[in-house]
């Protein structure tokens, strides 16, 4: 279930204290570490000295989630059968709202992620204030009124700069945890649930962060090819290359290759090169294996435009070059290297760039398949939404 709105402690708000977990010896729990995510305590990690993984995101105290009577914060979201009583999910359609820096992708959807309409708006988010964001939400609202009444949120708009700073969820991460760690805002008029993000330190040590990428590692989960994948999200300017189990999102690296070819094309000596569109072909394949067998970036980056003058291709092909190198440098470094079986990729983004990352991709053997980021997305709002219903009801 979605956590309480901002400053609701269930049981703190009461004037009650909770009481500490026990370590005694012999409780269960010994050698245990406890996470906090906003109000709610969850249980993570391995016994001491070793033992299965028991990561769940399940509260690890009962007394953390609100009285069952209160508990009705997806009400909307539920569907109760007129003779048993059961209650199960919605199948009404529902809104679901992907917020980025420069970009509104809002989806009217059935309970199994079916795109029944959407928009699309170019909007910079830091040229928002509150109540302009609210207006366009109630735009939204107005376009479906058919729909369900939470409308499901993620992207930028869980940022600092957004409605409410939702705090990212640690990885490693299932889609039920994502839908756990949301949170929960009744804003004038309007019953929105914003999604977390997701944090991790990557296989190269460093922290990193995402805000969005989450619904469409759900949606890869949802259609049960994400054992040992590895998604490559290119959207806009930063790649994120998410490293996938099962069920869960284990960890992910962040990558700016899209923007860095966009600074070069605007600001550097080799700007008058890159002025044609990128295709896949001899040119991008050159440059692709210059840079998958190493070598200094600066260097193979200059020698497109020395590679122009002395005639070996034409100006029109010195785009595809750059990209090859640079995307070469990118897949050479984000593959998992000596990590037993080398894992499938999928690749989802924006359609000028994340063709040139798949076939780059196969060009290195791997195992491809380039996958519409609209319907990934569809498919993991949907897959999020049940299981918060679904922690709803238990």
């Amino acid at each position: 279930m979605l956590p309480y709105g901002v400053g609701d402690e269930p049981d703190c708000a009461a004037g009650r204290s909770l009481p500490k977990p026990s370590h005694r010896q012999g409780d269960g729990h010994r050698g245990y570490r406890d996470r906090h995510c906003h109000d709610r305590l969850y249980l993570s990690g391995r016994p001491a000295g070793g033992g299965a993984d028991i990561s769940s995101d399940v509260p690890r105290h009962r007394h953390c989630l609100p009285p069952r009577r209160d508990r009705g914060l997806l009400r909307d979201d539920w569907a109760i059968d007129g003779g048993s009583g059961e209650r199960s999910v919605n199948n009404a359609t529902f809104i679901a709202v992907e917020w980025g820096t420069a970009r509104v992708r809002s989806r009217l959807l059935t309970a199994s992620g079916e795109i029944v309409d959407s928009t699309v708006e170019d909007v910079r988010l830091a040229e928002l204030d509150r109540s302009a964001q609210i207006g366009r939400l109630h735009r939204v609202r107005a376009r479906w009124p058919e729909a369900s009444g939470i409308m499901w949120l993620a992207g930028m708009i869980g940022s600092p700069m957004g409605l409410e700073p939702v705090p990212q969820l640690p990885c490693p991460a299932t889609p039920a945890m994502i839908a756990a760690h949301g949170r929960h805002l009744p804003i004038d008029g309007l019953s929105l649930a914003i999604l977390p993000g997701l944090s991790c330190v990557s296989r190269f040590g460093d922290p990193d962060f995402l805000r969005g990428e989450e619904v469409s590692v759900a949606g890869l989960i949802g259609t049960g090819r994400s054992e040992n994948a590895l998604l490559l999200s290119v959207p806009g300017m930063h790649g994120k290359w998410i490293e996938l189990s099962a069920s869960r999102v284990e960890r992910f690296h962040t990558a700016m290759t899209v923007e860095l070819y966009r600074v070069l094309a605007e600001r550097s000596i080799l700007a008058p090169l890159m002025a044609t569109s990128a295709q896949d072909g001899e040119a991008f394949r050159a440059g692709l294996s210059r840079s998958i067998e190493g070598g200094a970036l600066a260097r193979l980056l200059f020698s497109a435009r020395t590679a122009v003058l002395s005639r070996r291709f034409s100006e029109e092909e010195a785009a595809s070059y750059l990209w090859g190198v640079l995307i070469g440098s990118d897949v050479r470094d984000g593959l998992p290297r000596g990590e037993g079986v080398e894992p499938r990729c999928f690749v989802t983004g924006a359609d000028d760039v994340a063709p040139l990352f798949r076939a780059a991709l196969d060009h290195m053997g791997m195992r491809v398949e380039l996958v519409d980021d609209n319907r990934l997305s569809a498919i993991g709002f949907a897959k999020i939404r049940q299981a918060a219903v679904q922690e709803e009801l238990a």
